[in-house]
């Protein structure tokens, strides 16, 4: 779950420059990993929810963000 939605969260950081639409990229993606889950707790789509799942595609955002801040200050 975590490569899945650093990977989905990165190649968003990368095709957007401004930071608005950065933030807007990193709180889609992040949401769509939620309502995935909440989708499997009602039983539209096949799953189990699991709440550590959330906490992982919280953590794999966060992992983006912290990267390209760190990219941004060394100007790369």
């Amino acid at each position: 779950d975590y490569l899945w939605m650093f990977s989905f969260t990165s190649s968003f950081a990368f095709l957007f420059y401004e930071e608005r639409r950065k933030w807007l990229a990193y709180t889609f993606n992040f949401l769509c990993g939620v309502f995935w889950e909440i989708a499997q707790l009602k039983s539209l789509v096949s799953g189990v929810f699991d709440f550590l799942d959330v906490l992982t595609y919280l953590t794999a955002v966060f992992s983006v963000v912290l990267i390209d801040k760190k990219l941004k200050e060394k100007k790369i």
